[in-house]
């Protein structure tokens, strides 16, 4: 994985390097999802309201509940064993 974020980096510590491809692909998908539709939501939101303070404001409160939920939901992480014990990364 290229990206350089906390939940990326997170998910090569915690799953073997067999299992990355589908599962950073979901994440990436989710990630464009929100970067098609965070647009549209501040061009209808500023409709709205005439200014931008409400989308900064939303932005603030998505940001606050992310890291609530990164400390809190989150947990304690381990690496997932390989079946049959073998590490994918030391023996590539």
């Amino acid at each position: 994985m290229d990206e350089f974020s906390i939940c990326q980096i997170k998910l090569d510590y915690v799953i073997q390097e067999i299992n990355q491809p589908p599962i950073g692909s979901i994440m990436n998908f989710f990630n464009n999802v929100a970067g098609i539709v965070a647009p549209i939501v501040a061009g209808f939101v500023f409709d709205r309201t005439g200014s931008f303070a409400a989308n900064f404001l939303i932005a603030g409160a998505i940001l606050v509940v992310g890291i609530l939920c990164y400390v809190f939901l989150l947990g304690r992480s381990e690496q997932i064993e390989a079946p049959g014990g073998v590490d994918h990364r030391i023996a590539a």
